[in-house]
């Protein structure tokens, strides 16, 4: 039979072991809701900037550059992607679409020009610029003369919706302006035409034929939807397919460039969760098992008034049970408490030089392009659950060293006590 009144009774009269336990068993469920959120909150960060232009991968190859800088072309980082290899690439599983862009520096008298060619109708890469329109319409294939100019380039040059601007042979027509800061950084330019008039661009300029074997179909960045639990082993298929030089950008890269701190946290979080529940099962164990000593004057006088070892052992256990309960409530509302404050947070991401080429003998061509990240915070039911049963195990394991001790009571101990 248990007896509530005598529960409650002994974890409000003794207050101190009470709240020593139950901040033990607290505090290490919200270690486990704090690392594993950061952790998640770090992987949704990391995808931002793919995400912003509805990839999952991107897929460059390095080359080089002409000797003279003249007309269009193609960044060192960029070098020509071939038809075929987007064929096998999209044709890989787990693939849901390999959209192509052509990424041009363009050298004419007007000055220094980054140039991209889109599909208008693509569902990721410059294409999504349309939903940037600040004014005029978006490329349209129908019209290959028309071109989409960015919102500061514009205000620099002094550039309006129907004015034209010239490109090698060229002449194209403002059909709008766009604002390219809305979306990711990766590729972004200061003119934006049609993918067949940025080929034709690339295929005519003696300065692209000097170093690469350019062909009528070919372009130099890919845009790739595919199944997000696949991204790894698609970045190796594709490095197979393209070869050694060939540059498949994923949130793991991302991860790369701002150091070890976030891959420790995002490999080791739980085993630091793991480490936090270990101690504080140790030290509720132990502080259960002297709890137990203390109370042998008690025990004692149960055993005068008729109370069995396993009476004992079932209404210390209840009380046990109360405590892992109180701490678990409180490790919950801590680690909610903790993940709220985590979504203030702002972290900035690095875009790597070679997703968003920038001559560095320009002004500001050498600065760091960042993407600033609001960590995005939610608490899964996996993780409720996980701090329950982690909650479940320090509960049991603590009944068990408070069962073992109550056991091992020599007789002489409780019988001096009757």
């Amino acid at each position: 039979m248990i007896h509530w009144n005598y529960v409650l009774g002994e974890i409000f009269r003794r207050w101190r072991r009470t709240s020593v336990s139950v901040s033990l068993i607290a505090f290490s469920i919200g270690v486990l809701f704090v690392v594993n959120t950061i952790g998640t909150s770090f992987q949704q960060a990391f995808r931002a900037p793919l995400d912003d232009v509805g990839a999952t991968l991107t897929v460059q190859r390095s080359g080089d550059v002409p000797e003279k800088m003249e007309g269009a072309v193609l960044p060192c980082s960029v070098a020509p992607i071939h038809q075929d290899e987007v064929r096998k690439i999209a044709q890989l599983p787990g693939i849901q679409s390999a959209n192509e862009a052509l990424l041009i520096w363009h050298f004419g008298p007007e000055g220094f020009r980054i140039v991209v060619g889109l599909r208008s109708n693509d569902e990721s890469g410059p294409a999504l610029l349309k939903k940037a329109l600040m004014s005029g319409r978006f490329l349209d294939e129908a019209n290959p003369k028309a071109a989409v100019v960015d919102l500061s380039f514009a205000r620099t040059e002094g550039l309006e919706v129907g004015q034209t601007l010239k490109l090698q042979d060229s002449t194209f027509e403002i059909a709008g302006i766009v604002d390219s800061s809305l979306i990711s950084q990766l590729a972004a330019a200061q003119i934006y035409v049609t993918l067949p008039e940025a080929r034709r661009l690339a295929v005519n300029s003696p300065s692209v034929k000097a170093v690469h074997k350019f062909g009528n179909e070919d372009s130099n960045v890919l845009f790739v939807r595919a199944d997000r639990d696949k991204t790894d082993e698609l970045a190796k298929q594709i490095k197979e397919i393209m070869g050694e030089k060939a540059t498949v950008s994923t949130p793991a890269s991302f991860t790369e460039i701002l150091g070890g701190v976030f891959a420790l946290t995002d490999r080791f979080s739980w085993m630091m969760s793991a480490l936090s529940l270990a101690v504080a099962f140790v030290l509720v164990a132990r502080t259960t098992a002297a709890n137990v000593r203390e109370r042998r004057p008690e025990i004692g006088t149960m055993k005068t008034i008729g109370w069995t070892t396993r009476d004992i052992i079932r209404q210390m256990g209840l009380e046990t049970v109360v405590i892992v309960v109180l701490g678990a409530l409180g490790g919950v509302l801590l680690g909610i408490c903790a993940a709220n404050a985590l979504s203030l947070v702002t972290i900035s991401i690095p875009i790597p030089w070679d997703m968003s080429p920038r001559p560095h003998f320009l002004p500001g061509g050498g600065d760091q392009l960042m993407r600033d990240v609001r960590l995005s915070v939610s608490i899964s039911p996996l993780l409720v659950a996980s701090a329950l049963f982690a909650s479940l195990l320090i509960g049991v394991g603590s009944a068990w060293a408070m069962s073992r001790s109550v056991t091992r009571l020599k007789p002489s101990e409780v019988l001096r006590y009757e």
